[in-house]
């Protein structure tokens, strides 16, 4: 339910960050805004304290910070679910525990907008890729962001996002019970991103402002995050991403009545699958 005392939500997802959790949420609570906005950290049975660090905020600032510690791990897009369910704001923001923001006036400039502008479901904003220790990783960039000034439907093709989720400020859809987003968990049990450009998009335009207001951090060895993993761990992950990209399809189909296709990148993961099989069989030789 709405709070009409509460204009954003900022979801904090964290698992494993107790090095980096508090400097997520120092850059949230700094924020400099004329309206009221809440914090939900869903830690998902962090294993080195996160929690504990986690449930210290809350304490510390009762009015303003909630804190969702699950005994058990439910997964990275399920907890993302329930955070969501939870929102009370106008807007949700994001910020993954690891990620954080270095603009004191973001949440002002990104709502401001949003204010403004009824017809987009969101905006975004250009990022700085930082290694474990903040540092930023000069010539790096996210070739998965698409970085138009205007973002649709049309420009998703499979794999593409408005902006990295730290940087996304977007209404908060749950408050609308008209669609099922249930998706965001059923589609895929690691990734979550590229479902939520697909809903937003679905139902409005986005903007991107080419101001750097948040740092994306890339950890030892690549980027630690969700997706990282799930491609990481995942024995044919070209075919994982082939179902998921059919189930999106689906899901517009289904609940927004769009037929959306996306063949080029369902092609190339069909192809890069095959590939991964055969190698794998000249090697088991």
């Amino acid at each position: 339910m709405c709070d009409p005392d509460v204009m954003v939500s900022v979801i904090v997802l964290t698992y494993d960050h107790a090095g980096f959790v508090g400097q997520a949420l120092d850059s949230i609570l700094c924020q400099k805004t004329s309206f009221a906005y809440e914090v939900l950290i869903g830690d998902d049975a962090s294993t080195d304290g996160t929690g504990e660090i986690v449930r210290a905020y809350e304490q510390a600032y009762p009015q303003r910070v909630r804190a969702f510690v699950r005994t058990q791990n439910i997964g990275p897009t399920r907890n993302l679910y329930e955070l969501f369910l939870a929102a009370r704001g106008k807007y949700i923001a994001n910020c993954e525990g690891d990620d954080y923001w270095c603009d004191d006036r973001k949440l002002q400039m990104q709502v401001d907008f949003l204010e403004r502008h009824p017809d987009y479901s969101a905006c975004t904003h250009a990022c700085r890729i930082v290694d474990e220790n903040g540092i930023e990783l000069k010539g790096k960039h996210l070739n998965w962001v698409c970085t138009k000034k205007e973002y649709s439907l049309t420009d998703f093709r499979g794999c593409y996002l408005p902006g990295q989720p730290a940087t996304l400020v977007h209404r908060n859809f749950f408050l609308d019970r008209t669609h099922d987003y249930s998706v965001i968990y059923q589609a895929n049990s690691i990734v979550a991103d590229r479902t939520i450009a697909l809903i937003l998009a679905a139902q409005g335009r986005i903007r991107r402002f080419p101001d750097v207001m948040s740092c994306y951090r890339v950890r030892e060895g690549g980027a630690d995050n969700a997706t990282a993993r799930a491609f990481r761990d995942n024995l044919d992950v070209n075919r994982m991403q082939y179902e998921f990209t059919c189930a999106l399809e689906r899901y517009l189909q289904e609940e927004f009545g769009l037929r959306v296709r996306f063949p080029y990148f369902k092609y190339t993961q069909r192809i890069k699958s095959w590939i991964r099989r055969g190698i794998k069989l000249i090697s088991s030789y």
